[in-house]
C-alpha cells in the first residue's frame, strides 16, 4: 500500500462545523461520506454537529427536523408534483415557500444553537430531493455570507426523472448555488468539468475513499452465509461495479467494460459504489484480495481525505476580519490542491 504522509496541522484552529442533510444513517452513501470526513475532522481538532430529519448520532451533537428528511409525506408531495408537469400548481408554490421559511428558521437556531462557524452541505444543495431544504440552505447562506463546503456527490442534471419538472427556477437558485461563500467539493473529474460548464463554478476533486488501514468488522449473522445466499464457492472471488480514476490524467473508467491489463498500477484509485453497511463488508474483503493479486495500489483515508480536508480548512475563511477575502481565495483554492 502506498500510503502519502499526512500534512502537518498543528497550527489548525478548532472550530465548530455543522453537516447539514436530508438524513444521517449511516446506510446510505452520503452518510457513510459523511462520518469519514467527521472521523477526519475530529481527528483534525474540530467539533462536529448535525442537522438533518434523521439522525444516528447522538442526541447531544444532533439537530433533528423530520421536514428536512426527503421522505416526510409534505415533501414527497412537493416532489412528486415537481417532476411531472412543466407548469407549476400555485399550491405548490406556496407550500415550497411555507416549508422554505421554516426550514430556514430551524437553520438559524441550529447554527445558534451549537455556535457553528462553518457548515457542510452534504448533497443538500445538489439532488433536489427536498426542495424547501435546497432553498432554505441557499437563503441562509447569502443572508449570513457562512463559510460552507458544499460536498455534492451528484447532481440533478445526472439523472433522467428529473429532467421533466416545473421547478426550473428552483433549481438554478439553489442547486447548486453561486455564492461566494461556498467552496464546492465534488467527488470526481467528471462532475468537476460539468459544474464548470452549467454553472461557471471553481469546483476541486476530493474522491470517496475507504478506510484500508483498518480492517472491516468480523462478519456478523447477516453477512456469515451471504457467500452461500449468492452460491459464490470458498475459493471463489468475484468484483463489483467500481469507480476508476486515474491520478495521472483524472479519467472516468468503468471496470466493467475496460480490460484489467490497461489499469496501471501505483498510478489508479479504485472506489466503491456504496451499499449497506454487511454487503459492503463483504464487498471490501473480496476487493482488497482481489486488488492484491492484481497489483492496484489503493488510497486510504490519512492519506487522501486527510490530506485534502486539512488543506481545505485552512483554506477556508472562518474570522470576521478575513471573511471580506474570501471570493479570492476560494478562486486559488484549486491551485492548492495540484501541489
Amino acid at each position: 500500500m502506498n500510503n502519502m504522509q499526512s500534512p502537518p496541522h498543528a497550527s489548525l484552529s478548532s472550530h465548530r462545523i455543522g453537516f447539514v442533510s436530508t438524513r444521517f444513517n449511516s446506510t446510505d452513501g452520503v452518510s457513510l461520506e459523511t462520518q469519514k470526513w467527521a472521523q477526519v475532522l475530529e481527528t483534525l481538532g474540530q467539533s462536529v454537529y448535525y442537522f438533518a430529519g434523521q439522525s444516528d448520532q447522538s442526541e447531544q451533537i444532533s439537530f433533528v427536523v423530520p421536514e428536512a428528511h426527503f421522505l416526510h409525506k409534505d415533501i414527497q408531495e412537493i416532489a412528486n408534483i415537481s417532476y411531472r408537469s412543466p407548469t407549476r400548481p400555485l399550491k405548490i408554490t406556496r407550500q415550497i415557500h411555507e416549508l422554505r421559511g421554516y426550514l430556514k428558521d430551524r437553520l438559524y437556531e441550529f447554527i445558534k444553537k451549537y455556535d457553528l462557524e462553518l457548515l457542510i452541505a452534504e448533497n443538500a444543495l445538489s439532488i433536489p430531493l427536498n426542495i424547501p431544504l435546497g432553498l432554505a440552505l441557499a437563503e441562509l447562506i447569502a443572508e449570513t455570507g457562512i463559510p460552507v463546503i458544499g460536498h455534492h456527490h451528484d447532481f440533478f442534471w445526472e439523472r433522467k426523472r428529473f429532467l421533466v419538472n416545473c421547478i426550473g427556477d428552483y433549481l438554478e437558485m439553489a442547486f447548486p448555488p453561486r455564492l461566494p461563500s461556498i467552496h464546492h467539493v465534488v467527488i470526481n473529474s467528471l462532475a468537476a468539468t460539468e459544474m464548470g460548464k452549467r454553472r461557471g463554478i471553481n469546483v476541486f476533486v476530493i474522491p470517496n475513499v475507504m478506510d484500508f488501514d483498518n480492517p472491516p468488522s468480523a462478519p456478523d449473522e447477516y453477512t456469515a452465509s451471504l457467500r452461500a445466499d449468492l452460491g459464490v464457492d470458498p475459493d471463489e472471488y468475484s468484483l463489483f461495479p467500481i469507480l476508476s480514476v486515474r491520478n495521472a490524467a483524472q479519467q472516468k473508467m468503468d471496470a466493467r467494460s475496460i480490460p484489467w491489463e490497461t489499469y496501471t498500477p501505483m498510478q489508479t484509485w479504485l472506489h466503491f459504489r456504496h451499499c449497506s453497511k454487511g454487503l459492503g463488508m463483504l464487498f471490501w474483503r473480496l476487493f482488497i484480495i482481489a486488488g492484491r493479486s492484481l497489483l492496484i495500489t489503493t488510497q486510504s483515508i490519512p492519506s487522501i481525505l486527510n490530506q485534502k480536508v486539512s488543506r481545505l480548512l485552512n483554506s477556508m475563511v472562518l474570522s470576521p476580519m478575513r471573511r471580506s477575502s474570501m471570493f479570492k481565495r476560494f478562486l486559488a483554492i484549486p491551485n492548492l490542491l495540484k501541489k
